[in-house]
């Protein structure tokens, strides 16, 4: 069921929010396997607190809200957010926010966002932001494609350019 499923895993958030409230002292911990260490990154910094807030707030099945979920998130952090769907969240959002985009390919650091266009199937995109273990908008997510289907829509990562680990030249 939807609830059990939910509370056990808030209840395995539990030691990556503990790392992103400071693993190190002052520090978030370091990410899951195929991600960036994220000891860069202080556990009272923009990203980790995104992080915490989407974590916090997340439901266990997709609610059809990940703009709202996400845009929670980075007023909760400090970050410039404006409402709307997730298809528009480049041009509202990451770029007038300051952030940069990266390679879709960049390994994973606590705070990064990844934007989908829309296509037919999926006409108001997608957004996500990566929490440490997994991706989450409104719900946890298995993998970077929220949907097994793509049906030609495309992302776009994007990063607090305060933040660059991992990123040569950044």
């Amino acid at each position: 069921d939807g609830k059990a499923f939910l509370e056990l895993w808030k209840g395995k958030i539990d030691g990556y929010m503990s790392q992103l409230h400071g693993g190190k002292p002052g520090t978030a911990g370091a990410a899951a396997s195929g991600s960036v260490a994220a000891q860069a990154i202080p556990g009272d910094s923009p990203p980790a607190i995104l992080a915490r807030t989407i974590l916090k707030n997340m439901h266990p099945k997709s609610t059809r809200k990940c703009a709202h979920y996400v845009s929670k998130g980075l007023r909760a952090a400090g970050y410039y957010c404006r409402d709307g769907h997730a298809k528009d969240y480049i041009e509202t959002n990451m770029k007038p926010g300051g952030w940069k985009q990266i390679d879709i390919n960049s390994p994973n650091q606590i705070g990064d966002i990844v934007c989908w266009s829309g296509v037919p199937k999926h006409e108001w995109g997608h957004v996500q932001v990566w929490c440490g273990e997994k991706w989450v908008s409104d719900f946890p997510q298995n993998r970077l494609a929220a949907w097994g289907d793509l049906g030609g829509s495309v992302a776009t990562r994007w990063r607090d350019p305060r933040f660059m680990t991992g990123i040569p030249n950044g």
